[in-house]
């Protein structure tokens, strides 16, 4: 008849079992027969987890290769004290149903079995097998880059442009910048310079002039961007952990031959793969590189040169590569591959040795078109004003002209690299295969940023059933673009900018994946209406 009894809802207790009631707050707890409320036997309801679901996810991240889950936790008669612990990470208990957010989840597209616990009564405890599935594609963060300073700078000049792609100078300078002019900032970006939505500026220490803007995200340890009137649009991450990639793409050498090669003005070459010596390209005349590894000492190539990549192509130079006002480096015509599946390592240094000094390891004039990726950890890549480049610039210092459009299609999340041979190309009688991927492959899509339409390459080594498909920003799916079986080879698909229902989207970010098996690839694209 007590009335803490009647409000607790019990009517009657199991036998053997005595009640005591606290006058303080009127809780009800069981004990056993002649025992006083300080021994406590047991809990008259037991704690039990009744239910797991999945909540929201977030798009892996490209550069921590991580992504956030929301599990919701249903529980009763929860223990007093401890924390909620899911997955092996611990929050309060706050009440059921409890929405939690697990952090740092790997983004590795596998499923993902959740336990939830409580620490101060182990046994209330409950598994789901595969409550949801991990995110994919984004296994290589550094496939956003177009920019990174190895351990150096970069100058990103007056009205330089960058649409796609995140700068980065991977550690704070050990020397000389190209930034000791104005304070030796590891990152400067030049008056009415721009990163867009989407991408990152990461270094230890940020100089932003006149009107300069990082629409973008800003990651630094020091950054400078009221004194000249720069600003960062995005948000803003600090302290900045260096070095940002602890770890770098392999640099390839190789030995170059004896034979010069000589193309006059004008004049057409058609180059197999193998060494050579020295390579000279004469103003307005034509190299066409058939695919697979060149060996050179140098290569300088003059006004308005053109250098024609017919399939995936490594090209190790020795010493230095210059190139001309208004030259081209980029796929032939109808070639099945892009900027990434070209690529330039650069073993020369600056000058004499000498950091910083002229000549650059990798100078490119003015007004050129560049869809190729230099990698030059020894010295400065320069990209003349005006360049229209699509790729990636691994250096130690690289300095961007005044107008250049930059957009990043590198090599560092794809495995075609792996597919050209070592030497000598096919061997007599057998088919060149290079055209056909050895994996799948999904290209950044062009023009990016695009309005109103995109197109989208993937690479495909065998027949196989394909899904593709258009996110935001929030993971919300937009649009489902194809959803059938293809045969091997080079494909694309073209994007209109619009959802399932035909209604344009507005303008922003937006992922694009590739589901083909169990292997997902994600890449972001940017609608500029």
């Amino acid at each position: 008849d007590d009335p803490a009894v009647e409000a607790a809802g019990i009517s009657r207790f199991p036998d053997g079992i005595d009640t005591d009631v606290n006058n303080q707050d009127f809780s009800l707890r069981c004990i056993t027969p002649g025992e006083s409320n300080t021994a406590l036997a047991a809990q008259c309801l037991a704690c039990e987890i009744t239910d797991l679901s999945a909540g929201t996810q977030t798009p892996c991240d490209p550069i921590t290769n991580t992504y956030t889950q929301e599990v919701i936790v249903s529980y009763s008669n929860p223990p007093a004290t401890g924390n909620l612990i899911v997955n092996g990470q611990s929050f309060p208990i706050t009440g059921s149903p409890q929405t939690v957010v697990l952090t740092n989840l790997p983004a590795d597209g596998l499923p993902v079995d959740v336990t939830a616990a409580f620490s101060d009564e182990a046994s209330c405890a409950l598994t789901e097998a595969a409550l949801f599935t991990a995110p994919g594609g984004c296994s290589e963060p550094r496939s956003q880059v177009v920019l990174l300073a190895l351990n150096g700078s970069i100058r990103l000049r007056q009205g330089v442009d960058v649409l796609a792609g995140d700068v980065i100078v991977n550690q704070a300078a050990t020397g000389a910048t190209l930034n000791d002019d104005v304070g030796g900032a590891e990152l400067y970006v030049g008056k009415r310079a721009n990163i867009a939505t989407g991408y990152r500026a990461m270094a230890d220490d940020i100089l932003m002039k006149t009107d300069a803007r990082i629409d973008g995200e800003a990651h630094y340890n020091a950054l400078n961007d009221t004194a000249f009137g720069g600003t960062v649009v995005g948000s803003r991450y600090t302290p900045l952990a260096l070095p940002v990639f602890s770890s770098l793409p392999a640099f390839e050498t190789g030995t170059p031959g004896s034979n010069d090669v000589v193309v006059a003005p004008g004049d057409t070459r058609i180059l197999a793969p193998g060494p050579y010596g020295n390579l000279t390209v004469g103003d307005s005349a034509t190299v066409v590189f058939t695919g697979g590894v060149y060996d050179c000492r140098e290569i300088r190539a003059g006004t308005k040169a053109r250098l024609v990549f017919q399939s995936l192509t490594r090209v190790r130079v020795a010493e230095r590569v210059a190139v001309g006002r208004r030259a081209y480096i980029g796929p032939g015509t109808g070639a099945a591959i892009d900027a990434s599946g070209i690529i330039f390592f650069v073993n020369g240094s600056d000058g004499n040795g000498t950091p910083l000094t002229p000549p650059p390891a990798v100078d490119v004039g003015n007004r050129s078109e560049i869809q190729a990726n230099f990698y030059a950890p020894n010295g400065t890549c320069e990209l003349g004003k005006r360049t229209n480049f699509t790729g990636a610039v691994l250096a130690q210092h690289i300095d961007v002209g005044k107008h250049a459009h930059l957009r990043a299609a590198n090599f560092f999340g794809s495995s075609a690299f792996g597919k050209v041979a070592a030497s000598g190309g096919p061997a007599p009688g057998r088919p060149n295969r290079s055209l056909t991927p050895r994996s799948i492959r999904l290209a950044q899509n062009y023009p990016n940023p695009f309005n109103p339409r995109t197109t989208i390459r993937f690479y495909l080594p065998q027949s196989s059933s394909v899904t593709l498909k258009i996110f935001d920003m929030s993971g919300r799916l937009i649009r489902t673009l194809i959803r059938e079986d293809f045969p091997a080879g080079e494909h694309r698909v073209t994007w209109d900018a619009t959802d399932d229902a035909g209604a344009p989207v507005a303008s922003g970010v937006y992922l694009y994946r590739l589901q083909v098996g169990s292997t997902a690839l994600v890449r972001k694209m940017t609608l500029l209406r």
